[in-house]
């Protein structure tokens, strides 16, 4: 591999310098003490702990509470942990997690220029929803590098491993389900065998452990149950509780029951998402001559592109979509640092990208309920800035998309220089 400057190596050591500093006090101030680990907690050791001592059937009323919301046989991937106990099982998610997190650092970092990566370092290091989802003890991180660890390997043409990183992702993140669809738009039908693989055997096994009955009232109450009907509490950051939130104010900001919205609000979700899902589609379309080109380079530019795109998309119009998926958006914010992304390079797109960035880097706090104006302000507007940051990078992503065919501008976002090994 290419060997960098000393200088260069010394810089790198700013990075855990910052996450030193900022990840304590994230942790602190973000007025989540009581929900450290929580999601573990209540979900993924609780579940394994369960299925573990009490069996399948008991993983009932975890469900049945929307405590443990993936699929009933993904339990047992916890019971392992669950038999170390809660202290030794903690600190070995918690090193996974990071662990994750700086693979999947080191992954970006090696596509940018040497002068790039510690920009990409500080990215990761400055990231809210990261540290967030870190505090909790969610897998959000480990779907980040499933995704980046997918791209590459699609890339060096193993797209059936790709795609089995794909399915695994969607498994735990169902919200990711659209870039199943993408590949089937795209025709990449070794990307999508992996992917079926994934899920064919994963639904077998669960009902084959579970029961099929299990699993339909799984899929009910999870699945439907929470479909279309977005909940408004201050650390859901999808279109849906955007516009649940306008309606409500602070009233359901600690309220993670699915609700149903106003007609009205109902109508405008149904048309944006419409719209979103529409643009994007386009702008596909209209890249795959670009994608098809007999330039290597060229085609993996716009593949990036299409993949950038949709995966925000996901992020954004998913109903179910937590403050800490927007880490997922380090992949494209990566891309792009490391130029590997064909934009149009005009202070447009920089304005655009760099508010996305700035956005959803901010800090998960506590929000106020109390009766005043600024909490009624804040529940309605600033209570939702992820959101905004996502839907700026994806309006970034479409208009470089769409409007490639008649900008001249076209361009990597930086010049890109490829690691040899």
């Amino acid at each position: 591999m290419r060997i960098t400057s000393i200088s260069t190596r010394l810089s790198w050591f700013a990075i855990p310098v910052i996450a030193a500093l900022i990840g304590p006090l994230a942790w602190i101030n973000s007025g989540l003490e009581g929900w450290r680990m929580v999601d573990f907690k209540k979900a993924y050791y609780a579940a394994g702990e369960t299925v573990l001592h009490n069996g399948s059937a008991a993983l009932w009323p975890l469900i049945a509470d929307a405590n443990f919301v993936n699929l009933p046989i993904v339990a047992w991937l916890f019971a392992p942990l669950a038999a170390l106990g809660p202290r030794a099982a903690g600190l070995i998610f918690i090193m996974v997690g990071l662990l994750s997190t700086i693979i999947a650092l080191i992954l970006l970092a090696n596509i940018a220029e040497t002068k790039t990566r510690p920009l990409i370092g500080l990215l990761f290091a400055l990231n809210g929803p990261l540290w967030y989802s870190l505090i909790l003890g969610n897998t959000t991180q480990v779907v980040l590098l499933l995704l980046i660890c997918a791209l590459l390997l699609w890339k060096q043409d193993q797209s059936y491993v790709a795609g089995l990183l794909i399915g695994v992702s969607v498994i735990i993140k169902p919200a990711i389900l659209p870039l199943a669809g993408y590949f089937v738009l795209k025709r990449h039908w070794r990307v999508v065998l992996g992917g079926v693989t994934v899920a064919a055997t994963t639904l077998a096994a669960s009902v084959l452990v579970f029961g099929l009955q299990f699993n339909l009232d799984w899929y009910q109450r999870i699945i439907v149950g929470f479909a279309g009907r977005p909940m408004g509490a201050f650390n859901v950051q999808s279109l849906d509780a955007f516009l649940l939130r306008l309606k409500t104010g602070q009233t359901l900001l600690f309220d993670w029951n699915p609700q149903n919205l106003p007609f009205g609000l109902n109508i405008v979700k149904n048309i944006s998402v419409a719209s979103l899902a529409a643009l994007v589609l386009l702008a596909v379309w209209r890249n795959r001559r670009q994608a098809a080109s007999p330039d290597a380079a060229a085609t993996w530019e716009f593949n990036y592109l299409d993949f950038s795109m949709v995966l925000t998309l996901c992020v954004t119009i998913s109903t179910v979509s937590w403050t800490h998926y927007y880490l997922l958006l380090l992949l494209p914010w990566g891309l792009y640092l490391a130029g590997a992304l064909p934009v149009i390079d005009d202070r447009i797109t920089r304005t655009l990208i760099w508010s996305s960035i700035f956005l959803c880097s901010l800090p998960v706090f506590y929000p106020s309920v109390d009766d005043g104006w600024f909490a009624m302000l804040s529940s309605r507007t600033l209570q939702s800035v992820w959101l905004y940051g996502g839907l700026l990078l994806l309006s970034a992503l479409l208009r470089c998309a769409i409007m490639q065919d008649n900008d001249s501008r076209l361009t990597l976002s930086r010049p890109i220089s490829h690691p040899t090994t």
